[in-house]
């Protein structure tokens, strides 16, 4: 499924990966921090560089395969981080995930990203449905979620490097993201 790409947000733009982002995505994906409640644990020089290679010439999303849009400042086209998206074999679901780099937290980014990328994958008439799911540790993640309109519709326990742990499954159905992002329009002035 082709996402429309590159998309814009007041700060952002969401596009696929660029050669010059290696070693940005090389630092998030390494910095302890940021890895310690995602599914990764870090990456090496090479394969950052063949991941921003490969998903960088990614034209479509698979069904059933992660494919990772890059977050970049709108003025500059500095990477701050990216948004992972899955759409289901049946095509009628999606995944996401997000990551923002430790100096792009807590600033807004992470919420314009994963909006931007919802609206995009509600573009796609066949979804109906976009999950997100996250480490109930991660405190700031869930209120993106529930910030956006999102829904925790189950939690797991499981083991997680190591430790027990319990994941939210966050969801999101068309009807209630529309009806949502038809109230943030803002009024247009009488003629």
């Amino acid at each position: 499924m082709v996402l429309a790409l590159p998309a814009r947000t007041k700060r952002l733009v969401l596009r696929r990966f660029e050669p010059q982002d290696v070693e940005i995505f090389f630092g998030y994906r390494n910095d302890p921090a940021v890895a310690r409640l995602q599914s990764w644990d870090g990456i090496s020089r090479t394969a950052a560089l063949q991941f921003v290679r490969v998903q960088g010439a990614v034209q479509a999303a698979a069904p059933g395969e992660w494919f990772q849009i890059a977050l970049a400042l709108a003025h500059s086209n500095q990477l701050v981080g990216d948004v992972g998206v899955c759409i289901g074999k049946d095509g009628r679901a999606a995944e996401l995930g997000f990551t923002l780099a430790r100096a792009h937290q807590k600033s807004g980014y992470a919420a314009e990203g994963v909006r931007c990328t919802v609206d995009l994958l509600f573009g796609v008439p066949a979804i109906g449905r976009v999950t997100a799911v996250t480490d109930a540790r991660n405190l700031s993640a869930r209120k993106l979620l529930d910030r956006l309109g999102f829904q925790n519709t189950a939690t797991t326990h499981r083991l997680f490097k190591g430790a027990q742990c319990a994941e939210h499954t966050f969801e999101i159905k068309r009807a209630k993201w529309r009806g949502l992002a038809a109230s943030r329009q803002p009024a247009r002035p009488p003629n």
